[in-house]
């Protein structure tokens, strides 16, 4: 789901994609293999969230769901840092 434009992406579509844009073509299918065999996604993020009490909701936001295209949803632990060096993660609660 991206939060900008409003898409949904079904799991048959999700694998026909995965398949196209991963596993065919030879260095998308290096650096998936990069991410799956890691112990936690690093997010280095351009934006600046904040971390004051004024900021905290869209902090925690951007610590789940970015952009919508820039967490790893499926790593069962994933850091986030902003531009300002402000951080934080969330975790797959199912491992």
């Amino acid at each position: 789901y991206c939060q900008s434009k409003q898409i949904i992406d079904h799991r048959d579509t999700w694998a026909k994609n995965r398949e196209r844009f991963f596993l065919k073509d030879s260095k998308n299918r290096k650096f998936l293999e990069e991410v799956e065999n890691s112990i936690v996604f690093v997010t280095l993020d351009e934006e600046e969230y904040g971390c004051g009490s004024e900021e905290i909701t869209k902090f925690q936001q951007n610590m789940l769901t970015g952009n919508g295209m820039n967490r790893w949803a499926d790593k069962s632990m994933n850091f986030v840092i902003d531009k300002s060096g402000c951080a934080g993660g969330n975790s797959e609660h199912s491992i």
